[in-house]
């Protein structure tokens, strides 16, 4: 389960290495509760994660080129972690 986790991370850390400074800041805050998430703290849900799913969707359409792609890379790999959830 982390290891999409941390596909993702890794997908939105060059993201946001391409990106305008506005929208690498944001790429980077979600990378960084990705990271947390990986380390358990806090415990994600589903809320929690469609909210960083959406934010995501929102910063792909205001990229462009290997940016969108990493974004749309994280999207996947972000997706697949939130299918693994277990449901409360």
């Amino acid at each position: 389960m982390t290891e999409h986790l941390r596909a993702a991370r890794n997908e939105l850390e060059a993201a946001a290495g391409s990106a305008d400074d506005d929208v690498g800041a944001s790429l980077e805050e979600v990378a960084n509760a990705f990271a947390e998430f990986e380390r358990g703290d806090p415990t994600p849900d589903h809320a929690v994660v469609d909210s960083h799913l959406n934010e995501l969707r929102q910063l792909r359409e205001r990229t462009d080129g290997r940016t969108a792609e990493h974004v749309g890379e994280a999207l996947e790999h972000a997706e697949s972690y939130r299918e693994d959830i277990p449901q409360a």
